[in-house]
């Protein structure tokens, strides 16, 4: 069973002596836009053998057109059937939905300037190409409403995130990061378990 947690001070990080990585087979990834949600989904996906669900691949469709509420409900029921799964995105109204079905949250809660900077360098470097985890036939493109959205996340978003965090996903073991430097502490102790322990692993993909 999943130990209870509740929003752990940055710099607690799960080892192989904590709680057994085959433990974690329904993953969810949130954060402000920026914070590098589909990039560390798809690094966890190879090391833990989940695969991986992108909310925005379900939630838009070619040209940043608004998917409907079917496609919305879809995702939900993606979801609550599949036993094992990477799910990255924020999206404050399916959160009350997903986090109950999880059982490990990361949640990259960086700055608005980290994050600001970081969308800025993925539009300079990706433009007019589809980034990994978007949906297909959605171009990166400069949106000022985008970056609006990330300045104003702490005092906009994050709240309702704590809330939903703490209504919805108190089974959780939660991991929370406040930069980069103790996010890639704590992927490396992972490839590092994964280097003592295949065999965990190993299981844990056989089991998905």
């Amino acid at each position: 069973m999943v130990q209870n947690c509740s929003i752990r001070p940055a710099g607690r990080f799960l080892t192989i002596d904590g709680p057994p990585l085959g433990e974690i087979n329904r993953l969810a990834i949130i954060g402000s836009g920026g914070a590098g949600k589909s990039t560390l989904a798809l690094e966890l996906a190879k090391l833990l053998g989940l695969p991986i669900i992108h909310i925005d691949q379900w939630l838009w469709k070619p040209g940043w057109v608004p998917a409907s509420d079917d496609d919305r409900d879809n995702l939900l029921r993606e979801v609550g059937t599949r036993r094992r799964w990477i799910v990255d995105g924020d999206h404050l109204q399916t959160q009350p939905s997903r986090f109950p079905f999880a059982d490990t949250i990361i949640y990259l809660d960086y700055s608005r300037y980290r994050c600001l900077s970081r969308a800025l360098r993925r539009y300079l470097t990706t433009r007019n190409r589809v980034k990994s985890g978007a949906p297909s036939g959605c171009n990166e493109r400069f949106k000022l409403g985008h970056f609006k959205w990330i300045f104003s996340y702490p005092t906009s978003h994050r709240p309702q995130v704590l809330r939903n965090l703490q209504q919805f996903a108190g089974h959780c073991r939660l991991l929370t990061f406040k930069n980069p430097s103790q996010l890639d502490r704590f992927v490396g102790e992972l490839r590092a378990a994964q280097r003592k322990h295949p065999s965990r692993l190993a299981a844990q993909r056989i089991g998905g």
